[in-house]
């Protein structure tokens, strides 16, 4: 006779089931939060990276600007070669506040209607601790608004003097003329846009190419209006929140013969400039602010530009940046000495 054995197959009881249910919930939440902790830290890596691109982007465009502030091409303009050389006239190179000097821009384009005013002439630097009023033309004058980034504008010349004399003299001495007829592929001759100067839609025409940098708060961008075409703004950079610029200025009185007149004393803000002709430096503070949301947790504290302490939670990283920029032109060590 067979005998048949039966075996109970015994399975997992209720309480080890729930044990297990519960580690691997355990193991699955922070697995989920290495992954997310992980994604924030890749999100919060990019936005500072592109935050640092834009601020060097920002700072390297309208810096070339700044320190070209104020030039002016003696080699176009037989005259002003001749006047340059003239030991009365190297006065007018030094800064002091107390004195009658001008800076040579102003000097030798105040004759041209496009860059004078009632108000007075154009100068290499003029700013605004807030805005420019809006206009769809940089011919003078200019009107500030009270509040928003500051606003800057740079004048320069950038196309030869092509009437008469000059133009023998730029034939002349073709090694020391850096301006040159427009160029649309190198750029040569023309505004921050890239636009002709010299153009139907430059208003002003050149041979200056002036141009105002600002912050579109709508967009955040630093944009660009150049005279080349002021009615088409160029962006500069994307993700600009907040531009807060000082100027660099002498002593109040110093001699114009000791040389020393390229010290800056102290920075001030465009609404604290009495003469545009003796700024000696630009400072530039930028504020960038990510472009995605939820990568600053919870409420953020930050500096601005001003030093003033923010409190703020939409979700944005904020950084701030400095540069200052002296203006080669204005620089100088004495007034013996020629730029």
């Amino acid at each position: 006779m067979n005998h048949f054995v039966t075996r109970h197959e015994r399975g997992f009881s209720l309480v080890e089931l729930m044990i297990a249910i519960t580690i691997g919930m355990v193991l699955t939440v922070a697995i989920g939060g290495i992954y997310v902790a992980n994604i924030n830290a890749f999100k919060n890596q990019d936005s500072n990276s592109r935050q640092q691109e834009t601020m060097r982007a920002a700072m390297d465009a309208i810096g070339f600007h700044i320190r070209l502030a104020g030039y002016i091409d003696p080699a176009t303009n037989d005259q002003m070669r001749v006047q340059l050389l003239q030991p009365d006239s190297k006065l007018w190179l030094s800064k002091q506040l107390a004195g009658p000097q001008d800076d040579l821009l102003s000097r030798y384009f105040k004759s041209a209607p496009q860059y004078t005013s009632a108000s007075g002439n154009l100068h290499g630097v003029m700013g605004c601790k807030g805005l420019f009023n809006t206009a769809t033309t940089l011919a003078l004058p200019w009107t500030c608004t009270t509040t928003g980034p500051s606003a800057i504008t740079v004048a320069y010349q950038v196309r030869p003097i092509v009437s008469g004399a000059p133009a023998v003299a730029r034939a002349a001495n073709g090694y020391i003329d850096s301006t040159s007829d427009y160029n649309a592929n190198t750029g040569v001759g023309a505004d921050c846009g890239g636009n002709d100067v010299t153009a139907a839609a430059a208003s002003p025409a050149g041979p200056l190419a002036i141009n105002r940098f600002y912050v579109d708060t709508t967009t955040n961008r630093l944009m660009c209006m150049g005279n080349g075409d002021p009615s088409k703004p160029k962006p500069i950079a994307e993700g600009v929140e907040d531009m807060y610029i000082l100027y660099g200025i002498p002593p109040v009185a110093i001699s114009p013969t000791v040389p020393g007149d390229a010290v800056v004393a102290k920075y001030v803000t465009a609404d604290n400039v009495t003469d545009w002709t003796k700024v000696l430096s630009v400072r530039v503070c930028l504020q960038v602010v990510s472009s995605a949301k939820n990568v600053a947790p919870g409420v953020t504290s930050y500096k601005d530009c001003t030093g003033a302490s923010k409190t703020i939670s939409d979700g944005l990283y904020r950084q701030i940046s400095s540069a200052t920029f002296a203006l080669r032109n204005n620089v100088l060590s004495s007034p013996d000495v020629l730029p």
